[in-house]
């Protein structure tokens, strides 16, 4: 509520000297024979910056290739690790803050603060993925009757947070009836943003009739990459610059409104008359 203070004592006269605070939105009722007043006050505080957006993810790890073997081609290679995120954007600038005013006169509110700065993006992933994701697809096979027939391992697929391990070689015992698919060995696949690259398959070999095998494992998923860090909050908005305005005119009994936003102050004082 506006708050009167009087200057009776120290002017005189047939109106006495006085002053009105304003913390909120109200009304200023002039006094009987009062001209002129003076205006001081400051608006609202801005509004805090925003806080900065989070980093992304740091580069996946390269698929690790599978196993060779001995007698047959070497095991197939994994997929590459995806690309780093990027750091985090930049928080909004807060708002500035809103203005008072009071018989045709401005009180301007303080400015925004600024926004936090972004996160920096991830580490990048060197290692093998821990948990790899989905696995690659069994490869398919055939033969002729009576014979083994063996098989790479599919390559495992990328993803995130970490790639697929590849497939492991395997082998068919074929009788004399039908015959199976055929698959060859894959690669792994490449991984996408920020995850891990897919394992390669392994390398197989047998032969008959001694039954002999030798099945490679596949590869290993690479790790994705590492978390992006936090952003920074921002920096909270500044108060309203104090402003003043002297001998602005009123007319005696008179009514004015006086606007004062949450935050903001405005006093009207005057002389005796």
């Amino acid at each position: 509520m506006p708050v009167g203070t009087s200057k009776l004592a120290l002017y005189g006269g047939l109106t006495p000297g006085g002053s009105q605070v304003f913390n909120t939105s109200g009304t200023f009722y002039a006094p009987c024979g009062v001209q002129k007043v003076n205006l001081s006050g400051y608006g609202a505080p801005g509004n805090s910056g925003s806080p900065g957006n989070d980093g992304g993810r740091g580069a996946g790890g390269p698929g690790g290739a599978g196993t060779p073997v001995p007698y047959t081609n070497p095991a197939l290679p994994g997929g590459s690790g995806g690309a780093a995120q990027g750091s985090g954007n930049a928080g909004a600038a807060g708002n500035h803050g809103s203005s008072a005013s009071a018989i045709c006169r401005t009180i301007p509110g303080g400015t925004g603060g600024t926004g936090g700065a972004g996160g920096n993006q991830g580490s990048y992933a060197s290692g093998g993925g821990q948990n790899a994701g989905s696995y690659g697809g069994q490869a398919g096979y055939y033969g002729y009757g009576g014979y083994i027939q063996a098989f790479g391992g599919s390559g495992g697929k990328g993803g995130g947070p970490s790639g697929g391990n590849g497939g492991s070689g395997h082998y068919c015992l074929q009788t004399w009836c039908g015959c199976c698919g055929f698959s060859n060995a894959n690669n792994g696949q490449a991984g996408g943003s920020g995850s891990g690259g897919g394992g390669g398959g392994g390398a197989a070999y047998a032969c008959y009739p001694s039954f002999y095998t030798l099945l490679g494992p596949g590869g290993p998923g690479g790790a994705g990459g590492g978390l992006g860090n936090p952003g920074s909050a921002g920096t909270p908005g500044n108060s309203g610059s104090p402003s003043n305005f002297n001998c602005v005119p009123v007319t005696g009994g008179g009514s004015y409104p006086i606007t004062v936003p949450t935050g903001a102050r405005v006093t009207v004082s005057w002389n005796p008359y």
